[in-house]
């Protein structure tokens, strides 16, 4: 490496540790007013967050309309409209925390980690939980457990690692792990930072200090360099990850409340659902209604989403305005499948007894109400 390239990698360096405290001191304030929505919920005990950004109201509704309402949902938005946050607010019925900036699912697990004070859990807005009951299973978590999930993934390593889209944290653990030294953020963990943008800001990963990667080789393989393995081929720690491999590495374990197969990126196939639980997956940017929507250059894939986001929209009346809009934009994309809206709701059934295993009654439950109001 010659003098300019090593210039170049330490000027690289400076500018990301100078966004990394842009990005600190500008959240500074909402953490603080986070912690004091925290400390005001009535119930602290067993908190479900659910967080969304613009323009998935009807992903936010579909959702949380499959949470009884005796189970704690809070709800956590990033960067809405006014008209958003008002709807909102007067509709769902439950805790509602707004965040101005506008951050990523990673940014938003690390006001979780850095606030609860009791077990809580997560349950991503394209997840629906079919199986009432299992908000009560997820929240039984034994003493020496880390984390509770659904969906599990090979690490590669001769054990599994729980998926974000429906888990549990023990708080208990997580202190105990950061008075061990070992208490990493939720947020993903790279060798070289690996930046996660979105709209009007940038946020990086987070760094693999000496004594994080010490740790690690205790529970994962080394490289031909001799730094520690991402799980699963990848080439990062992603979301979750690091507190789980930390607990690992301390004794603790992970509940398996349910052991459906999370799809790995760089794997083929579907995930696995079933007639309890179902997961759509990144709608926050395969549908072309968000704000961080990315084109598909499968055909298949991308008609998937245009009928998971018609079979979501429902009727749009109950809506802010625009939503309306919005489902007639999905009737249009979908007319040029040759789908009729009827024909759309079939083939959304289909798709999920078909292809995705599921019974007729769980496929009803998931596109029910696709022309009338959300369960």
């Amino acid at each position: 490496m010659g003098p300019g390239e090593r210039l170049s990698q330490a000027s690289g360096r400076l500018r990301i540790e100078r966004q990394r405290w842009q990005n600190s001191r500008a959240l500074a304030p909402g953490r603080r007013d986070f912690r004091d929505f925290y400390e005001r919920l009535p119930d602290k005990r067993n908190v479900f967050y659910m967080f969304f950004t613009g323009g998935l109201l009807h992903w936010v509704a579909k959702a949380s309309g499959f949470v009884p309402d005796d189970v704690n949902l809070v709800l956590f938005g990033s960067a809405l409209p006014p008209d958003e946050q008002e709807w909102v607010r007067d509709t769902l019925g439950r805790p509602f925390f707004h965040l101005g900036p506008r951050i990523n699912d990673k940014i938003a697990w690390t006001f979780l980690f850095d606030t609860n004070e009791q077990n809580f859990g997560w349950l991503d807005i394209d997840c629906f939980v079919l199986n009432s009951q299992l908000f009560e299973e997820m929240s039984k978590i034994a003493d020496r457990d880390c984390v509770n999930g659904a969906w599990w993934y090979d690490t590669g390593f001769g054990f599994q690692l729980s998926a974000t889209y429906f888990q549990f944290f023990n708080a208990g653990v997580l202190r105990k792990l950061r008075a061990a030294g070992m208490g990493a953020t939720p947020n993903c963990y790279a060798y070289r930072p690996v930046s996660c943008p979105v709209p009007g800001q940038r946020f990086y990963s987070e760094p693999l200090t000496r004594r994080f990667r010490r740790q690690l080789l205790t529970v994962v393989p080394a490289d031909e360099a001799g730094q520690p393995r991402a799980p699963a081929g990848d080439t990062y720690f992603d979301t979750t990850v690091m507190p789980q491999l930390m607990a690992r590495s301390l004794g603790f374990g992970a509940g398996h409340v349910r052991d459906l197969g999370r799809r790995a990126w760089n794997r083929p196939g579907l995930e696995e659902i079933s007639d309890e639980l179902i997961h759509i997956g990144a709608v926050s940017y395969s549908s072309v209604l968000s704000e961080s929507y990315q084109p598909i250059q499968s055909p298949g894939i991308a008609l998937r989403y245009l009928l998971a986001d018609y079979v979501a929209l429902g009727a749009t009346g109950q809506f802010p305005e625009g939503y309306a809009g919005r489902r007639e934009l999905i009737i249009g994309e979908l007319a040029k499948s040759g789908l009729t809206p009827a024909a759309a709701e079939e083939a959304a059934g289909r798709h999920l007894t078909e292809e995705r295993g599921l019974s007729a009654q769980a496929a009803d439950l998931v596109v029910a109400n696709a022309h009338g109001q959300h369960v």
